[in-house]
């Protein structure tokens, strides 16, 4: 087929497009995460522009990954394309498929982009996926698929029902199966209502052993090598360490869109502080202190003058939890490495109210016995799954690499630090390839922060260099 890639694509994702090739578009993609599933799926749509006249692909996936399909789109895509982003109210969002429907004249791919809770709102009389329907996109891909695994949930239904009247449908996910073999049913349903049907009961009849009280327990399983015969048939599946040309190290950026509130107050404080700078010429100490308040906004908290902390936005940790939510579906544990103490303390609370999970936590208060004690149970307890470490005390002396997954959450101004962080779970031990994910509030000092660091130089510098980076 014709088609001339933008990025250069691995041995194994061209086998990924191949697979999807012979199924007509129609296809499960079990790619584990930091293997670049995103980007097979882009060149399939690709793909299908030049080759099979697909011109309009919905995009359904979780809130925290809506914004990387955008960046995702405009990196790998050498097809002209637009990206609209539905959030917000579900008036706004039926406005914005009107218009869509009414400019359908577009030259390339038009892409829409919407959370799994979008799919199935209602507005009136219509819900949105019959707004979709009415748009009527060739292609439909549903990322991180797991999520329409349940055979009733709304969205599950939603999205069967979407799929029915695309010609392609794509499922991703690294965990086609987080439970049980019936998790795949919900999933098919939408890749190929006629691989497993659309009988729930019929289904989970057959491949599973019924009982106890009403029976309601699930026994034991039946039928599991046809079961899995046709998973693979209708599906591509490779994990990271099958991935032999992906390098050891994988890094992404998941942008963090903050609250208009929070951006203003960060625009206003990073304004002032450019004047300040160029006005008293200040030192590097002094600019480090300024930056540190510009790094707490995004985190969604600021101290006051009386040293209280007022917390305002939660996009940062919303965007986290989503995150972990995905990867704790693969049963992968992950370190999150953070600089402020609140960070902690807010991770904590929300692990707990979300997944009734306790972190292990690594401050600088830690005593270092205690730090032995924690990182063994992290490499003994299959059930700590998550490590939370403030970067300068989890930068050095500890071994975590029971974990394959780190996410930056906010990063401190020491390019040692950032990079012996990484090593903590890239170094003799690991067997695995490590993904590093960065959440980075776009246009803000987390992206400035980030750049430098990974050019090993001095922020303090840059910024006396040139304050107006500050504010672009």
């Amino acid at each position: 087929m014709r088609y001339n890639f933008k990025t250069q694509p691995y041995s194994y994702q061209l086998r990924a497009l191949n697979k999807i090739a012979k199924l007509n578009g129609i296809a499960g993609l079990f790619m584990e995460m930091g293997t670049g599933k995103t980007k097979v799926a882009i060149d399939w749509a690709g793909i299908g522009f030049h080759n099979l006249g697909v011109s309009k692909v919905l995009v359904i996936c979780p809130v925290s990954v809506i914004q990387v399909w955008k960046s995702q789109i405009a990196i790998h895509s050498p097809v002209r394309s637009r990206a609209s982003i539905l959030e917000g109210r579900t008036e706004w969002r039926i406005n914005k498929i009107k218009w869509l429907i009414a400019h359908d004249d577009y030259d390339g791919i038009t892409w829409v982009i919407t959370n799994y809770e979008g799919i199935w709102r209602k507005f009136g009389r219509r819900t949105l996926d019959d707004w979709f329907i009415r748009w009527n996109p060739d292609l439909v891909i549903c990322d991180e698929s797991h999520r329409i695994k349940s055979a009733n949930s709304k969205q599950s239904r939603a999205a069967h029902r979407l799929g029915r009247y695309a010609r392609m449908r794509l499922a991703l996910t690294g965990t086609p199966i987080t439970k049980n073999p019936l998790d795949v049913y919900g999933q098919f349903r939408f890749i190929d209502d006629q691989i497993f049907g659309t009988n729930w009961s019929k289904f989970k009849n057959y491949f599973a052993l019924w009982g106890g009280i009403g029976r309601y327990q699930v026994r034991g399983f039946l039928h599991i090598d046809e079961l899995v015969k046709k998973v693979r048939a209708n599906s591509f599946r490779i994990k990271k360490d099958q991935a032999l040309d992906l390098p050891d190290k994988v890094f992404l950026n998941l942008p963090v869109t903050l609250s208009e509130p929070a951006m203003r107050l960060y625009r206003e404080m990073a304004k002032q502080m450019i004047v300040e700078i160029e006005e008293t010429h200040a030192t590097a100490p002094i600019v480090l202190t300024k930056l540190l308040r510009l790094s707490q906004i995004t985190s969604g908290f600021i101290k006051d003058v009386e040293g209280q902390i007022r917390t305002f936005d939660d996009s940062k940790l919303r965007t986290c939890l989503d995150l972990l939510q995905d990867i704790l579906a693969e049963d992968q544990k992950v370190v999150i490495f953070v600089r402020f103490r609140y960070d902690i303390e807010r991770i904590s609370t929300a692990l707990w109210d979300r997944f009734k999970l306790h972190p292990l936590i690594l401050s600088g208060s830690v005593p270092q016995s205690q730090r032995h004690t924690m990182v063994r149970r992290f490499h003994s307890d299959p059930d700590q799954k998550i490590f939370v470490a403030q970067i300068q005390a989890g930068s050095l002396g500890i071994d975590l690499t029971p974990a394959s997954i780190a996410i930056f959450y906010s990063l401190d101004y020491n390019a040692g630090n950032y990079w012996q962080a990484q090593d903590r779970l890239h170094r003799h031990g690991q067997t695995r390839k490590v993904t590093y994910y960065h959440l980075v509030a776009p246009n803000t000092i987390d992206g400035l922060t980030l750049r430098i660091l990974k050019e090993k130089g001095d922020i303090a510098h840059a910024v006396i260099h040139d304050p107006h980076i500050l504010g672009r």
